[in-house]
């Protein structure tokens, strides 16, 4: 198995609280895991089940009190492409008590060989004059989140990571981070991407995506990129920089108690 795909098995092992190298193929293996009773670090919300699909295995890592129930659903275990099916979906769901059948999101990964830039004049690196108009745009995109925790997040994100944007007429109108995700920060960076609704098609996602890629792979770290499965013009624009499969991920959260 080529070095990256190790690098990017070990990442999510961490998340899923169980070795995704262990695991053969055509098999799907529960787990219990403690990390699923918390919200994931800038995520602002808990998983409570994630499914993770590659290369012909799935790993279904469930939070503690679920395990004994998941363990009963799988005595007939099903094959991994199985598990993106609306019957297999509904049942995981039903764990949680949720007529749910989760996100699927897709996990991408550039190499070196098949990264192809797209460079525009008004994209650069964000630097620490630009926080507030970092912090303005976000705010324009997410009014409902707390302008200090921005501030905080965004100072990060350029001071300690990589951040860039583009600039039309002074306003910035499209970003992309590499925020801090708490691990493997040596060899792995996740592309996160943000563009004000009036300047969609016009190329800066995939110009700002271009940058971060670029830049990623220049301090000899992997850059994944996870979208949604509905958001196809994503998958597009990551795929048109040079991004690839790598796995699928379903995601299932508690339901609102309130």
């Amino acid at each position: 198995m080529p070095a990256f795909q190790e690098d990017i098995d070990s990442y999510f092992s961490i998340y899923l609280c169980y070795p995704i190298s262990k695991a053969k193929l055509g098999q799907v293996v529960p787990v219990s895991c403690e990390r699923r009773l918390q919200p994931e670090i800038g995520w602002g919300y808990t998983v409570a089940i994630w499914v993770h699909i590659t290369r012909g295995k799935a790993i279904i890592s469930v939070k503690p009190s679920l395990f004994k129930n998941l363990d009963a659903l799988f005595i007939k275990q099903p094959e991994p492409r199985q598990l993106y099916t609306l019957n297999w979906r509904k049942k995981i769901g039903s764990l949680i008590g949720s007529n749910d059948t989760g996100q699927l999101v897709h996990v991408l990964y550039c190499r070196p060989e098949k990264c192809r830039l797209f460079q525009i004049p008004e994209c650069r690196r964000l630097l620490e004059s630009d926080i507030e108009a970092y912090v303005k745009m976000k705010l324009d995109l997410y009014p409902s989140c707390e302008p200090d925790c921005l501030v905080r997040d965004i100072q990060r994100n350029i001071l300690d990571g990589i951040a860039f944007g583009v600039f039309q007429k002074g306003k910035l109108v499209c970003v992309s981070e590499a925020p801090s995700i708490g691990h493997m920060q040596n060899l792995v960076e996740e592309v996160g991407v943000d563009i004000l609704p009036e300047y969609q098609g016009w190329g800066y996602g995939k110009a700002v995506i271009s940058a971060m890629t670029k830049a990623i792979l220049h301090i000899g770290r992997i850059p994944l990129y996870r979208c949604n499965s509905r958001n196809e013009a994503s998958m597009r624009l990551a795929k048109e920089v040079g991004y690839e499969n790598h796995s699928d991920i379903i995601q299932f959260r508690e339901p609102d108690k309130s």
